[in-house]
């Protein structure tokens, strides 16, 4: 795609291979291929979940015991209540599990609970691991030692890196398998 001018209504499209194949396939069902691009956009918008015309509200920066609470009351059916009880980690209560369930609905950010924040502060250890050991490369390299420089050091920064990974895919897992209803 190339970039188009600030608020034009115009997307500039490259399709390369795909054209000829798109026209064929639109003169085929008598559709005109920018027509039909953008019914097909207008389909993924309509079935997009959260509506994106909607812009995400952003987090306060306060913490949220300096704002007062009120209450407000929801009525669930028994199926509802015994999926929610399903997917509690053991921490959290379903009134604390259906409020991170709408400020992740609102802020479109995902809502930790203790786990996952356990998981991100390792992270963060092995991110802080891992650049002090690229340092100690990037040192080396300008003093041009790099000779001097064992190779299982570069072994044991890609274990380290591997095992971020890992870490984080398993974060990302469980953010996103959270939310599913039965």
């Amino acid at each position: 795609m190339t970039t188009e001018k600030p608020n034009s209504p115009y997307l500039n499209l490259y399709l390369g291979e795909l054209k000829e194949p798109w026209e064929a396939y639109c003169a085929a069902r008598n559709l005109k291929p920018g027509a039909a691009i953008r019914a097909a956009i207008q389909a993924q918008l309509k079935a997009a979940r959260p509506p994106y015309d909607s812009q995400p509200l952003a987090a306060s920066q306060a913490p949220a015991q300096a704002e007062p609470r009120r209450r407000y009351e929801i009525t669930l059916i028994p199926s509802e209540m015994d999926a929610i009880r399903r997917r509690l980690d053991g921490k959290r209560t379903p009134r604390d599990w259906i409020a991170a369930v709408i400020r992740a609905a609102l802020t479109r950010e995902p809502q930790f609970g203790d786990a996952e924040v356990q998981v991100l502060a390792n992270s963060n250890y092995q991110l802080q691991a891992i650049g002090r050991n690229l340092n100690q490369i990037a040192r080396r390299l300008n003093e041009r030692k790099a000779q001097d420089f064992p190779a299982r050091r570069v072994a044991d920064i890609e274990r380290t890196i591997a095992q971020h990974t890992e870490a984080v895919t398993a974060l990302m897992r469980a953010c996103q398998e959270r939310w599913p209803l039965a």
